[in-house]
């Protein structure tokens, strides 16, 4: 069977009681609209006869009522829900009809957003650009306030030249696919904001130090002020004053804004009406007493001759354009000139003048006369205003330089004359000299180291160069007692004179050791290990003994060994070729010496292992 698509109102014509009797087929489905679009509506329209009943089908989740009227309305269109075949079948009497439509569901366009630029400016072109997924052969449709439209079907952009503020309010574009589906109005308000134009004037206040301009505000159109006054400064006021610290050219920049719009004006404000003071001078580092040329260098503007005042900084003073001057005293001034001009503003400038000095100039030392090897202190005193070094020459062959003071000492005897030079920058060198008497160290000599026995004849120590010298002094072992050059050893010991001859001292010392001793050890260790391996009395000056005998006892009182040669090796704690034991013996030791003299010496020794 085929349907044929009619419109309801031409089924409803044809429809006759004949056809029905006749049980005929002028049954029809209608669908609209014509193409279905996602989110629309889907109304389907069977032909309506009364009396008769309806029973319908459609794809699954598309929502069709099975039972209903003859035509059914379905909204929020989707693809996926609302794609498929539809059916109705009509029961009249015992007639039945039954008629179908295959529906296709379109995707329906959106324009997600819409970019432009406003708000925007008075003469501006509003440029409006829609973001939509819909491809290409899409049409755009735009709109906008009186009257303005604009349809494309090869771009997504459309643009309103030299916008005016009648221009402002809600601008609309919709999308059409190829399909033919339409997406619902984006709309766009825009924004014109009205004109805005910068212009000022300025008021010129002249000063010394400072000038100051009053800006008034000419501008329209606008809500806030921006300044730019040339020399680093800023402002926001309307009508600001500003104060120029220096005078010169500065261009002065005022920008106005409505919040959107701005608008720029320039202007330039020059300030020429200053006094520079300034000058030169002939040399700026001179000497004591030498006269100086000052020439002025002033600038000043207008053409009228400031006047002038000099301070030199030592007292002096003058008011002529170019002084010539004499600095008296050393040291170092900054020259001051101060130029006035014809309204009474001032300016100064300084030049540092350097004046050397031609001072005295010497130096101390803690002693004119000393010993060799001896040292002694120099300070020296000068001007050290433009001094540039010092040098001190000490006679000797050796220089100094740069010290104002410091010690020394002469190795050789002799005399000296120091000499202390300063240099400086301007002025020639000053010098001062001294002479420095420089004696020589006495020699002493109290001869070899000696030794004597006790009780034994006296030695007799004598000062061997300097005896008989009307000058020479001395003292022995520091005592402070002056025995002249000789004196007698009874007793050994160290013996020790300072001779002094014209306040310059030196000592020599002798040694009187003891000849008529010995020293007998307690305790010796015969283990081979070459230390205290043998008992005997020993003493580096035994050469004074004559005889010797020596004899060692055990505890039982059994002579273990004998022996009567003094420089021998001694006991070397056996018997008979036999090792003793640990333990303690006894020695009996007799002595005569040179001198006559006889020692007898008894004892214990340990005997260790």
């Amino acid at each position: 069977m085929t349907f044929k698509f009619l419109p309801l109102l031409a089924l409803s014509a044809i429809l006759s009681a004949q056809a029905i009797a006749q049980c005929i087929d002028p049954f029809a489905l209608n669908v609209s609209p014509g193409v279905i679009c996602t989110g629309r509506s889907l109304t389907l329209s069977a032909t309506n006869y009364p009396g008769a009943t309806y029973t319908w089908t459609g794809p699954a989740g598309s929502g069709i009522v099975p039972g209903g009227p003859s035509s059914q309305t379905l909204t929020g269109v989707t693809v996926g829900g609302h794609s498929g075949i539809y059916s109705v079948t009509m029961t009249l009497g015992a007639c039945t009809y039954t008629a179908n439509v295959n529906v296709f569901v379109q995707i329906t366009p959106t324009i997600n957003s819409v970019n432009h630029k406003s708000p925007i400016c008075v003469g501006e072109d509003e440029v409006f650009v829609a973001n939509s997924a819909s491809g290409i052969g899409a049409t755009y449709d735009w709109a906008g306030p009186g009257g303005w439209a604009f349809t494309s079907t090869t771009t997504n952009v459309a643009t309103r030249a030299g916008m005016t503020p009648a221009d402002a309010g809600n601008y609309s574009v919709t999308v059409t696919s190829t399909a033919g589906c339409t997406s619902d109005p984006f709309i766009v308000p825009i924004n014109v904001h009205p004109q805005v134009n910068s212009d000022f004037a300025t008021t010129v206040m002249l000063g010394c130090d400072e000038d100051s301009v009053k800006f008034t505000n000419n501008s329209t159109g606008h809500n806030a002020s921006e300044w730019t006054f040339g020399d680093g400064g800023t402002g926001i006021d309307s009508d600001p004053l500003h104060i120029y610290k220096s005078q010169g050219s500065y261009t002065v920049r005022l920008i106005v804004t409505n919040g959107v719009c701005r608008d720029t004006s320039l202007q330039i404000v020059n300030f020429n009406h200053s006094v520079k003071a300034n000058f030169v001078v002939s040399d700026d580092s001179i000497c004591q007493n030498t006269p100086i040329t000052f020439t002025n260098t002033t600038a000043y503007v207008p053409a009228i001759l400031p006047g002038y005042k000099w301070n030199f900084r030592d007292g002096g003073t003058d008011a002529v354009v170019d002084p010539t001057y004499v600095y008296a005293r050393a040291g170092e001034y900054r020259a001051k000139l101060i130029a006035t001009d014809y309204i009474g503003c001032m300016d100064s400038t300084e030049h540092l003048i350097v004046v050397d000095s031609t001072g005295a100039i010497s130096f101390e030392s803690s002693i004119d006369e000393l010993c060799a090897g001896q040292t002694l202190n120099f300070s020296g005193t000068f001007m050290q205003i433009g001094n540039t070094g010092t040098t001190w020459t000490m006679g000797d062959g050796n220089v100094v330089h740069n010290v104002p003071g410091f010690n020394y000492g002469y190795d050789r005897a002799g005399i000296y004359n120091v000499v202390f030079e300063a240099m400086y920058r301007v002025c020639p060198k000053v010098q001062f000299n001294k002479t420095i008497i420089v004696k020589p160290f006495p020699i002493i000599d109290l001869g070899p180291d000696t030794s004597i026995c006790v009780n034994g004849k006296p030695v007799i120590l004598t000062d061997r160069i300097n005896n008989g010298n009307p000058l020479a002094k001395w003292k022995w072992n520091s005592r402070g007692d002056n025995t002249g050059a000789s004196i007698v050893a009874r007793h050994p010991g160290a013996y020790s004179a300072t001779v002094e001859i014209d306040g310059c001292a030196a000592t020599d010392t002798v040694v009187v050791a003891n000849n008529c001793y010995i020293n007998v050890p307690n305790a010796f260790t015969p283990n081979s290990d070459g230390h205290d391996d043998y008992f005997l009395p020993r003493q580096l000056l035994s050469s004074g003994v004559t005889d010797f005998k020596m004899l060692i006892f055990n505890r039982w009182g059994q002579k273990v060994f004998e022996s009567t040669t003094a420089d021998g090796r001694g006991w070397d704690g056996s018997f008979n070729n036999t090792p003793q034991p640990l333990g303690v013996y006894v020695y009996l030791i007799d002595v005569n010496f040179v001198n006559g003299a006889q020692e007898h010496y008894e004892g214990n020794v340990t005997l260790l292992r």
